[in-house]
């Protein structure tokens, strides 16, 4: 056990030297993580995982494009923003495959806490970083299994 949490901790440390030398945000490849540690740790969650992330940074753009449009409305913009992109990222419960809710919720507070423009290169950038998480993320939990058996990772 010890000997995986090595090997974590390295991949830790790669995958966040990676996302620096690409020039993404490192505390986002730490959200692909987290998404994936949502899920059983099965290696074939990984591309849903990624399309729940991307698709809840789509909804994070959304979010911000839509409360500078209801801006003048005050806090009622921002309550309405918030109802409607929560009410979207919770029937997706109902997607076969591509209904992870919670990963839905790290991409949506991933994009607003990013305080990035809604803007393409954002969206880039925070999926790439997230993508590296994710991988990262397959990488521990794999070496984890063959290092202490499939029961432990």
């Amino acid at each position: 056990m010890v000997v995986a949490m090595i090997f974590t901790s390295a991949i830790a440390a790669a995958g966040t030297t990676l996302t620096i030398l690409l020039g993404l945000p490192a505390w986002m490849m730490f959200m692909g993580w987290i998404a994936f540690g949502t899920s059983s740790g099965r290696v074939v969650e990984a591309p849903s995982i990624f399309i729940c992330l991307v698709l809840g940074l789509l909804l994070g753009w959304a979010g911000c494009v839509m409360v500078a449009q209801l801006s003048r409305w005050g806090v009622a913009g921002v309550a309405t923003t918030v109802f409607v992109v929560t009410g979207i990222a919770v029937l997706t419960q109902f997607l076969p495959t591509i209904g992870r809710v919670t990963v839905y919720f790290i991409g949506i507070t991933a994009f607003f806490a990013s305080q990035f423009p809604p803007a393409m290169a954002s969206f880039n950038s925070l999926g790439a970083a997230g993508l590296v998480g994710i991988c990262s993320g397959v990488l521990s939990a794999y070496i984890t299994r063959i290092l202490t058996g499939p029961s432990s990772a």
